[in-house]
């Protein structure tokens, strides 16, 4: 007998799982993200590097945007630069061991500081994607 445990999350007749790319260069962070995510029912895509975040975005749509900023190649704050500038409409958090100057000016959801738990990135995601609306230009 199935236990809730077990159970995958609830959802309304009209509302389908949210879309999220998650872009994290470490491996192990984002495979327990990932992980996390899934497991609460979202539809999860994970990719390394700002790029290939930037070709993710370019090709498919998404509710929300989890980035690392310390990326190899395009940082989180160019990837979200390229996505204010190309009025891509998408909730961001962005995920950094300290708070970057003028992140106010990016339109980030929500900031991550690492570390953080699993249990941080589940409530802030919920949190975010129940009460806030994206920010396009």
């Amino acid at each position: 007998m199935p236990t809730e445990e077990n159970q995958p999350p609830v959802q309304e007749a009209d509302t389908l799982p949210a879309r999220i790319l998650l872009v994290e260069d470490n491996v192990e962070v984002r495979q327990i993200c990932r992980h996390v995510l899934v497991e609460r029912g979202f539809l999860v895509n994970a990719v390394a590097d700002g790029e290939s975040g930037w070709a993710a975005l370019q090709a498919n749509k998404y509710d929300l945007l989890i980035t690392d900023n310390n990326l190899p190649g395009l940082s989180g704050i160019d990837l979200v630069t390229n996505i204010r500038e190309a009025n891509i409409c998408l909730l961001i958090i962005l995920s950094a061991a300290t708070i970057p100057q003028n992140s106010d000016r990016f339109g980030f959801a929500a900031i991550l500081v690492k570390p953080y738990t699993v249990e941080d990135l589940e409530r802030k995601v919920k949190e975010v994607l129940s009460h806030t609306s994206p920010q396009c230009n």
